[in-house]
């Protein structure tokens, strides 16, 4: 949720009223322009708490509008991980500069090793990339790599056999481990 201050814009058609007692209320008014050709995101009261009006407005009340305007095509754009997430951190270490100035080779063989670590599903059906880095303990990571260093299948005649992707899971390991010390 974004908290306004004196310096920020409010959301979108997203509007403040004097009420009888002189308190501010809150309230969401779609253009009229969107009223007329049938929009389903009618005007609403949101209260009088500032934060859970604009929250209301910016998580449920703006998405639905922007969805209707765009005939869905906003319903399509991908979900920003959670702030605190291994997922975020891959993200914020992949828009850096220093992400850039590494070797597009290497970066393939990162971005694999870091692929494979944050979409291991752990005993409670989660995704590793999922936990918040806080959770990371040096066991944790090991416990992992343990489990992505070995890979079992079927070799041509059909029989299990398993063999090691060393290469990857070290690249795996390498990045998330540092949390954990």
């Amino acid at each position: 949720m974004n908290t306004l201050d004196a310096t920020s814009r409010p959301p979108r058609y997203f509007r403040s009223k004097r009420l009888k007692g002189g308190r501010p209320g809150y309230f969401f008014e779609p253009p009229t322009w969107a009223r007329k050709q049938g929009c389903p995101v009618h005007a609403e009261a949101l209260g009088q708490d500032f934060a859970s009006a604009v929250e209301r407005t910016e998580s449920i009340l703006l998405p639905a509008f922007d969805s209707w305007r765009s005939g869905g095509l906003t319903d399509m754009l991908p979900v920003l991980p959670v702030p605190g997430t291994f997922d975020w951190l891959v993200s914020v270490f992949r828009a850096h500069q220093r992400w850039r100035d590494i070797d597009h080779k290497t970066q393939r063989l990162y971005s694999q090793g870091l692929q494979l670590f944050a979409n291991h599903e752990l005993k409670d059906g989660s995704r590793v990339g999922s936990k918040q880095i806080t959770d990371f303990t040096k066991a944790f990571v090991d416990a992992v790599y343990a489990k992505l260093l070995v890979v079992q299948y079927k070799d041509r005649e059909g029989n299990a056999a398993k063999r090691e992707r060393r290469r990857f899971a070290n690249a795996a390991k390498s990045w998330p481990r540092k949390f954990g010390q």
